[in-house]
């Protein structure tokens, strides 16, 4: 090589020749790390392979931008190197503390709305995917996923580590979700024109029925009545309602105006599908025909004595049939005589002859029951001749029956296969039981 100097139009002569050689040093590889069972790096330009350097002694070669761990590494670096004896090799990298991987997590099941699976041991936390959605995160082996989403759900699950541990590889497996029904809403109430409720859990939205007639559709536990329902409609129910699980039951009923009573006479006049409440004991003078009731009739701890009914009726009780009724802290007194009845196969009882769909609490019944069923079988019980979809708390009877043909129980004379939980708590039946029959007589 020569040089010579040069200004405007004026140069020097050219130097003595010089000759030398160069060398170009190669980059240093940059951001070493562990992925999984190897280790990594950004490839360097120019450089045809890398020796990496293990646990500060032995140095291997290789021609590609990663290494596989083995047990013994414990720390490693790298240099960068080539072929062209005119490229020098790079110093080495910053050194890279191999990380021990955390195990996946294994087993992993779905019961009642958990996810769960085997603990893996050092995992700081786990990171949980649902159809590909980061759900969250959870610090124990279990996550309530709930029934948010049902039918065939792929999940995913990672055991995260700390500075000491490389995050586990991920476990997917896919698991079938269940739909389920919602429960149904409870604790209505009406303060001025707003309804409110319970939110219930996975519900999206809600529907509201006013006299069983649907009215609107809400996302909200509330919903805002017009004066004009208030003023002439009798009741309203909720339903919870979800794209990814089975609607709810409807609620009971929550009346908007409470008719008391105080007399015989008011007594008689009760319509269906109304709430009422008793304001004094009554003492009835004249035989009581059987009703049938769809409302709530709370006894607010008072007495209905004088009970005298002999019907020829399919329905036989106080009330006929109760059919998506409430009937609360209430005191019933007297008899009930159903003497050849051929013409129906009777269902009887104290309080009513057939209960569906109800709730009844606190409520005792005095009455001596009297059938006779020569045509077919009858259902005879102390509060009910059949019963289905029904709760009974607090519930008790007191009294002697007598039956012939009948299917008979002291509390209820035929207990129905039934959609939903049915619940008999706290409650008693005492007194006679006799029945005579054939062998379609059971009785218990």
């Amino acid at each position: 090589m020569q040089v010579k100097a040069k200004t405007n139009d004026i140069s020097s002569s050219y130097s003595e020749e010089q000759t030398f050689e160069a060398y170009l040093t190669l980059g240093v590889p940059q951001n070493l790390r562990q992925v999984g069972s190897k280790i990594e790096w950004n490839e360097v330009t120019l450089a045809t392979g890398y020796i990496v350097k293990i646990n500060n002694s032995s140095e291997k070669y290789t021609v590609n931008n990663y290494y596989d761990i083995t047990s013994d590494i414990v720390k490693a670096k790298v240099l960068a190197t080539a072929n062209d004896p005119y490229l020098r090799s790079s110093a080495y990298s910053e050194e890279l503390l191999i990380k021990a991987q955390l195990g996946a997590p294994l087993n992993i099941v779905f019961n009642d709305g958990l996810l769960s699976w085997d603990e893996v041991s050092n995992a700081l936390q786990y990171k949980i995917q649902i159809d590909d959605t980061l759900w969250g995160y959870s610090n124990i082996n279990s996550a309530l996923i709930g029934y948010y989403k049902t039918g065939l759900l792929n999940i995913k699950i990672q055991a995260l580590g700390d500075e000491t541990y490389l995050d586990s590889e991920i476990t997917s497996v896919e698991i079938n979700v269940p739909k389920i029904k919602l429960a149904t809403p409870t604790n209505l109430v009406v303060t001025g024109n707003v309804l409110t409720f319970d939110p219930v859990l996975y519900a999206e939205s809600y529907s509201i029925y006013v006299d069983g007639i649907l009215k609107a559709g809400i996302t909200t536990n509330s919903y805002t009545f017009s004066q004009e329902i208030i003023d002439n409609a009798h009741y309203v129910q909720v339903k919870a309602n979800s794209n990814a699980n089975y609607a709810s039951n409807l609620s009971e009923k929550y009346f908007f105006h409470v008719i008391l009573i105080d007399t015989e006479q008011e007594l008689l006049v009760i319509v269906p599908y109304s709430s009422y409440r008793l304001n004094a004991d009554i003492t009835l003078t004249s035989p009581w025909t059987p009703k049938f009731f769809a409302g709530t009739f709370d006894g607010a701890g008072y007495t209905i004595s004088g009970i005298n009914i002999n019907k020829q009726e399919k329905e036989i009780g106080f009330f006929s049939s109760l059919n998506a009724a409430t009937i609360s802290n209430l005191k019933l007194e007297g008899q009930i005589t159903i003497e050849n009845n051929d013409e129906f196969e009777p269902n009887i009882g104290g309080l009513a002859g057939a209960i569906l769909d109800s709730t009844i609490s606190n409520v005792e019944i005095l009455v001596d029951i009297t059938s006779s069923a020569n045509n077919g079988i009858a259902k005879v019980g102390g509060i009910t001749g059949v019963s289905k979809n029904s709760t009974f708390e607090n519930v008790h009877y007191i009294g002697n029956i007598a039956a012939d043909f009948a299917i008979s129980g002291g509390f209820i004379g035929l207990l129905n296969q039934s959609d939903n939980a049915v619940m008999i708590n706290r409650s008693s039946a005492n007194g006679t039981l006799t029945v005579t029959g054939g062998e379609q007589t059971p009785t218990g």
